[in-house]
């Protein structure tokens, strides 16, 4: 079995970032790394009313509406293929594996660099589940159960409040203050597969 991917927290701050595709996973990636800092391409024959408005709104995203060539590929730092396609993916994958670039084909994983984490966020607070892009549903399905743990139990006004304390904290007591404060976090529960079928 292959070793699972690496989780890493990205900065995409001003990076260059292209989506090939149209449809709905287009649209969620773009708007993903749009809302991550990402300055974007997005090249697809068909992009659909809602990426044509997603292009036409940001001044970070520019549409292409044509066919992917090889050279969308250049100066970029990652590369999602949101359409399964797969003279696509056989002609990107290699081109991104030879160039070490990031890169995913959403449900085509023998090419992948890198998997989409599903995240839950609480303010600052993310936390991220990934099955390295074997399971997405499985991912997902968590995701969603811990962004309404979070989100029922306000936990972002908690995030806040650590911290508060520790940038009101003298440098010498931030650690202490914060270890002391995350050492009163509790979580209970369980998961299970509800499988009566």
């Amino acid at each position: 079995m292959a070793a699972p991917f690496f989780l890493a927290a990205l900065d995409l701050s001003g990076r260059a970032c292209v989506v090939f595709g149209g449809g709905d996973e287009a649209e969620r990636r773009v708007r993903e790394l749009s809302e991550h800092g990402a300055v974007l391409t997005l090249v697809t024959p068909a992009p659909g009313p809602a990426l044509t408005a997603l292009a036409l709104s940001s001044d970070t995203l520019v549409l292409h509406e044509r066919e992917p060539a090889l050279t969308d590929l250049d100066g970029v730092f990652l590369a999602v293929l949101a359409d399964r396609n797969p003279a696509w993916v056989a002609m990107f994958g290699p081109a991104a594996r030879a160039r070490q670039l990031l890169f995913c084909a959403i449900d085509q994983p023998e090419f992948n660099s890198f998997a989409h984490v599903g995240v839950a966020r609480a303010g600052v607070l993310q936390l991220g589940v990934s099955t390295s892009g074997r399971v997405p549903g499985v991912a997902g399905a968590i995701r969603k159960l811990l962004q309404t743990l979070l989100d029922d139990s306000r936990f972002e006004c908690i995030v806040e409040k650590v911290q508060e304390v520790r940038e009101s904290a003298p440098v010498s007591a931030r650690s202490a203050r914060v270890r002391a404060l995350a050492a009163k976090i509790r979580l209970e529960g369980r998961l299970f597969l509800d499988d009566e079928d």
